[in-house]
């Protein structure tokens, strides 16, 4: 969980300094490379929930991970 905070962290950070890049008009080069950056963190950020939901369908029985997800999905509504 730490390193996916600070991976959620270094993506907003990223956004704010493409989003000035942009409004800044800096090279064209500049923002693509921040635009890579922001794509290569938000990749890292799947992987890390890729491995918590695996780690947690191996801790938890089926029928507590089917609550766990039932929470989760009523939690984004």
């Amino acid at each position: 969980m730490p390193g996916r905070v600070a991976v959620q962290k270094k993506i907003i950070e990223l956004r704010g300094q493409l989003r000035m890049a942009l409004l800044d008009n800096k090279p064209q080069a500049d923002r693509d490379a921040l635009m890579k950056q922001v794509a290569e963190a938000e990749v890292q950020h799947f992987q890390g929930r890729e491995r918590c939901v695996a780690h947690l369908r191996q801790m938890l029985s089926a029928e507590q991970f089917a609550q766990l997800r039932q929470l989760y999905l009523d939690g984004l509504r």
